[in-house]
């Protein structure tokens, strides 16, 4: 590092940490300055892959981004990450090794089949109360980080915020190597953290979504056996909390897993077919990552594989954060995305009204500081959204997540955006 870069932002991970790190033989660690930030490098030497780490550690609990450069300079975007919240500094070093690990795979190939059973193997301690369908034409529905610490309580951010509706994320595969359904990889199926706050949400008239997927560990649909038997995962997981909304939250190299998502559209086709079969409606929704033109090209596919498999898909949830190259009018470039992401529906659905297309789509801004240097979306960028999102008569905004809002801006961004959910009457 130049001695004249003095005021240069820092991400880097505690000493304990990298020493962990530095005994591992296949990690070398290196200092990267990039757009105004020093940032702790980690390079893979098995396939000489380059990552960013940021972390912030708050109360030993380590809140940590990898993040995978693009090219083999030492410039470049970024183009996957992983977070994740735990105690203990080896805990985080074994982690980020995982990681590697994983991203070193990345989508499944024949040294990564499937081929795992994807079961629960718990019953629910407590009672949920009853899911609801549909959910209202216009919900504000943040995602909560079920497994973040210190963990939020759901009644309390509704007493705060009179927010009704949560996604919960994230439930994924324990493991690359074992498909059991778990959240984050911290709790088995039936032990949310929140679990206690579902049935009063539920009393209240709201709701909560399980969210699949994210950002880090498996998805399970990668490691199911077969579409048959995630479908019956999936049916385990709806009746043991009774839910009636379905998110999955597809990023990095999962959005391009064609494998994966052909067997994930057969099994959610399935599960929609038995369950109405028994006159039960589902919701699913698809939450990917997009740029200001809308969907990538993997996107679109991907859109383009559940609406052959027949899946009756409820909506696309654009994350609009994380804009490359930078964005510094974070609100005006989520607008543009969600117009790009109405144009290309429009194209994949050409039976829809613009009004009904409008009805399937959703908005996730990342609150405050984005992942991305200098981009940052502030309390006017949610103004502008729920503006636009009320002119258009969009389906959902939500947001990267309720414990950020609570915890660094004292609710004004639920403050904004909750005026956007309509009254059920």
């Amino acid at each position: 590092m130049s001695s004249c870069c003095t005021n240069f932002t820092k991400f880097t991970l505690p000493e304990n940490i990298q020493a962990m790190l530095e005994k591992v033989y296949f990690i070398e660690l290196e200092t990267l300055l990039f757009k105004n930030a020093q940032y702790l490098m980690i390079i893979n030497n098995r396939n000489n892959r380059k990552y960013f780490v940021q972390v912030l550690n708050e109360d030993m609990a380590y809140f940590v981004n990898l993040r995978r450069l693009n090219t083999t300079e030492n410039t470049g975007i970024f183009i996957t990450s992983s977070s994740f919240a735990i105690e203990r500094p080896e805990r985080v070093a074994r982690k980020i090794c995982q990681l590697l690990v994983q991203d070193q795979k990345e989508l499944i190939t024949d040294t990564y089949p499937p081929g795992l059973s994807a079961e629960i193997t718990c019953t629910l301690p407590v009672e949920v109360g009853t899911g609801k369908f549909p959910w209202p034409d216009n919900v504000y529905a943040p995602y909560v980080g079920t497994t973040c610490w210190p963990y939020v309580d759901l009644r309390d951010i509704s007493d705060n915020t009179g927010v009704l509706y949560f996604i919960l994320g994230f439930v994924v595969a324990d493991s690359a190597t074992d498909c059991t359904p778990g959240w984050a990889t911290f709790f088995d199926i039936c032990n949310v953290p929140q679990i206690l706050g579902i049935e009063e949400i539920r009393s209240r008239g709201g709701d909560v979504s399980p969210s699949f997927g994210g950002q880090a560990n498996t998805p399970i649909w990668t490691c199911a056996s077969n579409a048959v038997s995630l479908a019956g995962c999936y049916r385990d997981i709806v009746d043991l909390y009774d839910f009636r909304r379905l998110d999955f939250d597809i990023e990095g190299a999962w959005v391009a897993d064609t494998e994966g998502n052909e067997r994930n559209a057969e099994a959610l086709r399935i599960l929609q077919l038995e369950l109405l079969e028994e006159g039960i409606e589902i919701e699913i929704w698809l939450t990917l990552p997009v740029a200001t033109f809308g969907l990538t090209a993997d996107g679109c596919a991907l859109v383009q594989t559940y609406i052959d498999a027949e899946v009756d898909i409820t909506g696309v949830n654009a994350m609009t954060m994380d804009f490359v190259p930078v964005e510094e009018d974070m609100g005006g470039a989520s607008i543009e995305a969600l117009l790009g992401l109405f144009e290309q529906l429009s194209d994949l659905y050409p039976d829809k009204t613009s009004e009904e297309i409008w009805q399937m789509i959703g908005a996730t801004p990342l609150f405050g500081e984005n992942d991305i240097p200098d981009e940052d979306f502030n309390l006017e960028d949610a103004q502008d959204i729920l503006e636009f999102a009320e002119s258009v008569n969009m389906r959902l905004l939500s947001g990267w997540s309720i414990n950020i809002d609570v915890g660094g801006f004292d609710n004004e961004y639920s403050e904004i955006f909750n005026q956007f959910t309509s009254s059920d009457e």
